[in-house]
Formats: C-alpha cells, structure tokens, sequence
C-alpha cells in the first residue's frame, strides 16, 4: 500500500526477486497476447501440472490445496516479467517455505475473509510481496504491518493508532483495511486487478496519471503497457508468479509447510485491563509468541488503558478465560475490607449492588470527582496520583471513555471510625476534599501575546495535561488577556 518509487523499495526480511530486466529502448513492457509464445522461458520440472479439477478431488486438509481453488485472475505466466518472477521463486524454495511458516498463524483469517468478499484468493498472497508475511516489518518510509499500510491510509479506514495501540500491525484491524482499499481501487479503474494492485503499491494517483500519459497518445492504458516505477512493474509479475507456483507446486517440486485448513485465531474481549505480559502468562504461552499475534500492542509490560480484544490461538481460549477469571477474583479478595457481615448487609440496604465499591481498607471514605467536558481518565488519574486502573475498578468502568458530569471515585482519604459505600448516583452533597485543599494553594497567570500551553506549563514547572485539564481547556488555542489557573504542585 505504501506508494513507493524507484529507488526507495521496500525494507523486507528477506531479499525478493528483482524486477526483470529492460532493454534501455523499451519504456514499457509489450503486451503479450499469445500464450504460447514465451512457454518455453521457462520449462516446469515435470509436465504434469494440477488443474483446478484436480484440487477440486483433494481433501488433505492443508490449506495450501485449497487456496488456488478460489484464484480468480487470469493466469499470465506466459508474460515475460512474471516469468522472471517464477524462475527467481522456483530456484528459491527456502524462501517460500520459511515464508509459510510465518504465514500459519494469520493466513487462514485473510482466506476466510477474501472467501465471505468473494475477492480473488490471490490477494491471500499480497502479503508476502508487502511483508513476508511479517506482521513487524517497516518500509524505509514508515509504512507497517503485513500489508505495509502507510498512517495516512490506515486512518482514513478507520484503523486505531495511538501511544499503545498501533492497528497497522495488527491482523484484524489491518486485514480490513487493506481489503477495504483494494476493493476501492478495483472499482476506481472499473475491475481491472492489475491496475488496482499496481496502484496499491504506488499509489492511485501514480497510475491514473500514467493512464492519463497513454491515453493522450492514443496508446494501450492496460497495466502491461504503463510506464510506472521499477518496482511497481515487479510487483504485479511477482503475485501472478506466486499464484502459479502455488497452484503447481507439485510441477515445480515445492514442498510448502502444510497449514491447517481450520480456522487458529480468536479473539477474546478484555474488560478490565491486563499487559500482555500478564496475558501469556495466564494462557501458558511464549510472551514472544503471543506478541507476534498481538503485533499491534506497543509494549509488553504496560498496561493499556480501559478495554481491547486480545487474539489467541483457539486452543488457548478456555485456559486463558479460566485463568482470567481466578486471576480477577483473586485480586478482588485481597481488596476486600475487612468488615462485618452487619455492616455489608446495612451498606447492601442502601446502595444497589451494581453501584458498590471495593476499598483499599476499611476507615477510609470516597473523594469524588465530577467528570466535566473534555476530562481525561489518565489525566485524573494523575492529578490524584492514583493509576488508570484503580479509577476504572472503583467506579466498575469496562472502559476509559468518561461521560460529563458522571461522579467519579478518584481516590479515598481518612474518615476515622466511619466506613462508606458511595453510590456514583447518589444526589447527597458529594467531597470535594482534593479539589478545595488544592484550590487554597491554586495561583493565577494573564496570558501575554505569544504564550502558549507549553511556554507556560514550563515556567511554572507543571504539564501541559494537568493546566489543561485545571483550565478545563477544549483546545490549546490561547488569549491574550486570559486568566489560567495554575495548580499547586
């Protein structure tokens, strides 16, 4: 997806094939018509290549058999450029067979998503030209992930991208998109796939102007007949060259890694929030192994803020909701206060139980926050120097949006010889301790012409989150004559 010109190609695990070579005269490559004229660039190492009728009888099991029987371009082996292709792949067969290997955990969900688009299956085999199936892999110009999405693409489909989150990397998220935007691109130049890949590689506007080029010199706007980047007239070539090599694998004497022909990934929703780290361990695997599933998670120890779908091999999935579950629990009881039954069944009596808190220990009351507009849980979370995570678990949020004027528990300070159970409904007058001890402290700063946020924030030794967040500001736009509140410490 990452338009990527002559000379810039894409920064890949392993090296690929080279694009075939041009006599210096031709701009472009000629169309062939006839596929008889170049089967014997090169010869099969036996002639008995598979059908599709002869796929159609094998039932193995291995989803390499049944990938080629969805193929739906035309096969243009005969071509000269993806002749070159086949023999650079032919000649390789390490490549291909480690490629498979890293493609087991993914390849089965992108098939079954081309299967319910009814797109060409060949797309299956995209990645390996984008990423060698590589869901890690970066392009010297920042696209990432298997199907090497620039930022700017990957947002406007929607994908998430944030300090902790990057979708790009991410199978599901970047499965979507990337199939999203080739379905975009086969409508824009009206079912023609070779075209639309070609602009996947190097972007729409670098083909349409090519077209543009031809047409106004009365010439042929096929694919074949454009003059577009070096590697983009590799990079078609090279999927219809592994599309045939997939197809005859048994004619080329390339022996793939078999790949179950079942489905190995699922997702599973995490409500209150885990690292991965902790994740792998409550699933019983290699934290290495479950990162390369969840690629699009940034860090490994830290824990994200409020709720996200964690893949899993589905063999993995009951073990980890079991031990998911023991885990919360556990956490639970050791934060339960000590109190007797009397007082949880008064306390019972007077807040619903879907409103009840867990305190850290008993003797201490609930300091309450209203949420305004434009708040910000881990900007809280910092005011009050608590974590994400304990706003979250005693106000029971599954996730870190805020609603304005929700009551919000941020913390809990000493009430000797009283133990309260705050209902976040509740319409009685509600502490406002943090806030007013702060607000005695509080100073005050005019805003001069040429001030910004972050000029300010700096004389005054604070951050720019927190004299937002104390200024209740919707954007960092500034006035000259403005009043800012700046907090103590």
């Amino acid at each position: 997806m990452t338009p990527s010109p002559s000379g810039h190609p894409r920064r890949l695990i392993e090296p690929m094939p080279p694009a075939p070579k041009q006599k210096k005269t031709a701009a472009v490559v000629t169309p062939i018509h006839s596929p008889n004229t170049f089967s014997a660039t090169i010869t099969p190492l036996n002639s008995n290549l598979l059908s599709l009728e002869d796929y159609a009888n094998i039932s193995t099991g291995n989803l390499w058999d049944r990938i080629p029987l969805e193929f739906q371009l035309e096969d243009q082996s005969y071509h000269p450029a993806v002749q070159a292709q086949i023999k650079w792949f032919s000649t390789h067969h390490d490549y291909l067979a480690r490629t498979s290997e890293r493609a087991a955990p993914y390849i089965y969900y992108i098939y079954e998503q081309l299967h319910q688009r009814q797109l060409p299956m060949e797309l299956v085999l995209l990645p390996i030209n984008e990423s060698a199936y590589n869901p890690f892999a970066t392009s010297g110009r920042g696209a990432g992930g298997l199907w090497q999405m620039i930022r700017g693409t990957a947002s406007q489909y929607g994908v998430k991208q944030n300090w902790w989150f990057d979708g790009r990397r991410d199978i599901y998220a970047s499965t979507k998109a990337a199939l999203d935007h080739l379905t975009y691109l086969q409508n824009l130049f009206n079912g023609d796939w070779l075209l639309a890949l070609a602009a996947y590689d190097c972007g729409e506007g670098t083909v349409l102007r090519a077209i543009r080029r031809n047409a106004a010199q009365d010439k042929s706007t096929d694919f074949w007949s454009l003059s577009l980047p070096e590697e983009t007239r590799a990079y078609v070539p090279r999927l219809l060259a592994l599309a045939n090599i997939i197809r005859n694998r048994q004619a080329y004497n390339i022996d793939l890694p078999s790949i179950d022909d079942q489905p190995y990934l699922s997702q599973v929703d995490i409500e209150i929030p885990i690292s991965l780290a902790k994740a792998a361990q409550l699933a019983k695997m290699n934290l290495a192994e479950l990162k390369k599933l969840n690629a699009g998670h940034k860090y490994t120890e830290k824990t994200p803020l409020g709720s996200y779908k964690l893949a899993l091999p589905i063999d993995r999935v009951d073990l980890f909701k079991n031990n998911l579950s023991s885990y919360h629990n556990h956490r639970h009881a050791m934060n339960e206060p000590e109190i007797s039954q009397e007082d949880k069944l008064a306390l019972q009596e007077k807040n619903p139980p879907q409103h009840q808190i867990t305190y850290p220990r008993q003797g201490k009351q609930p300091i309450i926050r209203r949420v305004r507009k434009g708040d910000n849980l881990s900007v809280i979370a910092k005011l009050y120097k608590v974590s994400s995570n304990d706003i979250m678990q005693w106000n029971h949020l599954k996730s870190a949006g805020l609603k304005p004027n929700t009551k919000l528990i941020v913390g809990f300070m000493d009430a000797p010889n009283t133990i309260k159970n705050v209902n976040p409904n509740s319409k009685k007058q509600n502490t406002k301790f943090a806030e007013n001890n702060t607000a005695k402290k509080n100073k005050y700063y005019k805003v001069r012409t040429g001030d910004t946020l972050t000029k300010i924030a700096k004389q005054h030794n604070i951050s720019t989150s927190s004299l937002e967040a104390h200024n209740h500001l919707q954007h960092k736009t500034l006035k000259a004559g403005q009043r800012l509140t700046i907090p103590y410490g």
